[in-house]
């Protein structure tokens, strides 16, 4: 059968080859993507475990992923105890090298210039053979290192990013001499330091989201200016990372033994490789979706040619059955030739796939990852465990579905039955077409529109109206300003103060009580996130391992709240009280006193002033629980709502009441009704 099978597959040459290229150039798609993929694998878990610094194991203090950041005086590791983990992990087989490491935020300041850093601190030797490392396990330079002299364990030095050096405007003191920092801190005894330092190098993370605010600086310089011994972390390097999980669980398990209260977490830690998580993650799922229709179309184009076969080979197939053979025989026969087919094909593609990776290699070609300040070169390299899983489920899927197909084309019902739907569904279609293209003579008129309703002008209460109509009057307020809706705008928030002049825009989504505003300028704030939900809100920004729990009350910029950005649902949290009218810009309005009914909402009173004709707010004034006024705001609705075109807020300004130079006045734009799904304001998704 076998060898009848080699020969019908020879009779029509030139429709095998089309199909066996057809094959194989699926399976160059499906080799190179997998090659692809499995680059981005290695590129990305060696910048993670190299690069970045991280090596292939940590030890941390329990919980110390979550609060280190808070309280790094609690979770820090003890000299003492930086020395028995060193010694635990260096007795176990595949460590190389145990070093600790740590993490500092403060401010880094040149003459007048100032910005927030992120530091890692680290032992400068060790740093080196973890970079090499890295280089010598991809072929790759795993440096971070880009220009100037080495760091060097007993000097005040630091390597910063080029984006901060253009941020601090860096520049040296005399023609000759290295410039240098002010590096600030609070330290682990709450009281804050200071520390000069010289620049020395410049560096890179390879990561966009802090390439604006990172420096490098030796462990012990970190520690002096925080005072403290301590180390974030004792990081583990290995020769090899596919001993990554062993060597942790030993560690763990001599850690629980001789020191509670620490944990080993890898190199694919979400705190840790959430870079290589992310990416991954998303690379696996495009891999397996684009792999399954490539092989699809391979196995059906097999299929296809199967096919034609069996409908050319009528009386060659009734002569075989008129001596003896089987359906499921000759089914058994088309299989072996579909089996072929894709086999050679598979083989083909499998060639030209060794052939263009090898000229990738020759040709040195870069590539930028997600995420990744740096090209990297591309490297295709492929086992024979994926040559050898594309062969195979391309040739069995082509045979069986080629089997199943042919036996059901012999016994020749199939054809009838699809014919019989065809037609079928042709005659629903046209006589639907008719029936919608009909005009008859007796069908009744349509209804005569009605008469537009006149606009209704809200009503003039003869006395004074109640709570609930008052509170009505608030929510069309609250409308005006993004209540109760679902939108995205764009904002920018100017602020005046005696320490200067600032200006940071935003994207505000908006759905109900709910908001998530992105900061989009300034550059060294990109990133940063506000996330409301109801009376609760976040704060998340890249580099910080979790969101942080802030009051409704702290202040974003200048006299703007958090609140501000979003929150405009006083109606459901304010006890609305008439105090009489009044005329703001020469416009009657209603001046109503709203009270806070719980204490977590951004302003304890608030007074509102409504306009008479639409009860939009024209003017608010916000009140200390004592019903002192502290600030006010003037507003203005030069927007309009998609759809119904009724006004909504374009300026909001507000202005201390004791110190009028300081304002900040808000500027909506870009307003757009949007479909936000729920898991946009889900705080575990808060910085993703």
């Amino acid at each position: 059968m076998w060898a009848l099978a080699f020969r019908n597959i020879w009779r029509d040459s030139r429709r095998s080859a089309v199909t066996m290229i057809s094959v194989g150039f699926g399976a160059l798609g499906v080799l190179l993507f997998l090659g692809y993929v499995q680059f981005i694998e290695r590129t990305l878990s060696a910048v993670v475990i190299y690069r970045q610094g991280n090596g292939h194991v940590q030890v941390y203090k329990k919980d110390a992923l979550t609060h280190l950041s808070t309280e790094p005086e609690k979770f820090s590791i003890e000299p003492k105890a930086q020395q028995r983990i060193r010694e635990l992990a260096s007795g176990l087989q595949g460590v190389t090298l145990v070093t600790p490491q740590m993490e500092g935020v403060g401010i880094i300041q040149n003459n007048d210039r100032t910005a927030v850093f992120l530091a890692s601190g680290v032992v400068p030797e060790d740093d080196r053979k973890i970079r090499q490392a890295g280089g010598a396990a991809v072929a790759t330079s795993m440096d971070d290192f880009a220009s100037g002299e080495a760091l060097e364990e007993g000097k005040p030095s630091l390597w910063l990013t080029k984006q901060l050096k253009q941020v601090l405007d860096l520049k040296p003191a005399n023609e000759g001499e290295a410039p240098y920092v002010q590096l600030a801190g609070i330290g682990f005894d709450r009281r804050l330091n200071a520390s000069d330092a010289d620049v020395v190098g410049e560096f890179s993370t390879s990561i966009e989201e802090t390439e604006n605010k990172s420096i490098k600086v030796p462990l012990k310089l970190l520690q002096d200016l925080y005072r403290t011994e301590d180390a974030s972390r004792m990081v583990v390097v290995l020769t090899d990372r596919e001993l990554t999980p062993s060597v942790s669980a030993q560690l763990q398990q001599k850690l629980d033994a001789e020191l509670p209260g620490y944990e080993v977490t890898t190199w694919q830690h979400p705190a840790i490789g959430k870079l290589y998580e992310s990416v991954m993650g998303f690379m696996g799922v495009v891999f397996a979706f684009t792999g399954v229709i490539v092989l699809l179309v391979c196995v059906l184009t097999v299929q296809n040619t199967i096919n034609i076969s069996v409908l050319e080979r009528v009386r060659e197939l009734g002569t075989l059955r008129a001596i003896g053979f089987g359906k499921g025989r000759l089914g058994g026969l088309f299989a072996r030739e579909a089996l072929i087919l894709a086999s050679l094909g598979a083989v083909g593609g499998i060639v030209f796939t060794v052939i263009v990776a090898l000229a990738l290699t020759q040709t040195n070609l870069t590539t930028t990852l997600p995420r990744l300040s740096i090209p990297v070169p591309v490297s295709i390299r492929l086992g024979a465990t994926g040559f050898v899983a594309v062969l195979i489920a391309g040739g069995l899927m082509a045979a069986l579905i080629s089997y199943r197909s042919a036996k059901k084309r012999m016994e020749g019902q199939i054809v009838d039955a699809f014919q019989t739907r065809v037609l079928s569904f042709a005659l629903f279609v046209t006589a639907t077409l008719v029936g919608m293209g009909a005009s008859p003579a007796h069908a009744a008129p349509p209804p005569a529109a009605a008469p537009a309703a006149p606009a209704v002008q809200p009503a003039q209460p003869a006395g004074p109206p109640s709570a609930d109509e008052l509170r009505e009057w608030i929510r069309a307020s609250d409308l005006a300003r993004g209540g109760y809706g679902a939108y995205t705008w764009s904002l920018i928030i100017a602020s005046e103060e005696p320490s200067g002049h600032t200006e940071t825009s935003y994207r505000v989504d908006v759905k109900g009580d709910k908001a998530l505003a992105y900061t989009l300028t300034p550059v060294s704030s990109k990133g940063e996130q506000i996330l409301i939900q109801a009376r609760s809100m976040w704060f998340m920004k890249p580099g910080l391992r979790k969101p942080i729990s802030i009051s409704p009350r702290q202040r974003l910029s200048g006299q703007a709240a958090n609140g501000d950005i979003a929150s405009a649902q006083f109606a459901d949290n304010y006890d609305p009280t008439l105090l009489g009218e009044d005329t703001v810009d020469g416009r009657a309005v209603h001046k109503v006193r709203l009270v806070a009914k719980r204490k977590d909402v951004t302003y304890d009173q608030v007074i509102f002033y409504l306009d008479k004709e639409n009860h939009l707010a024209l003017k608010a004034e916000y009140l200390t629980t004592s019903g002192t006024p502290f600030k006010y705001s003037l507003m203005k609705y030069g927007n309009k709502t998609p759809g119904p075109g009724t006004p909504f807020i374009s300026e909001l300004k507000i202005i201390d009441s004791k110190y009028a130079n300081q304002n900040s006045t808000l500027v909506y734009s870009n307003l757009k009704s949007a479909t936000h799904p729920d898991n946009l304001f889900n705080l575990a998704n808060l910085g993703r």
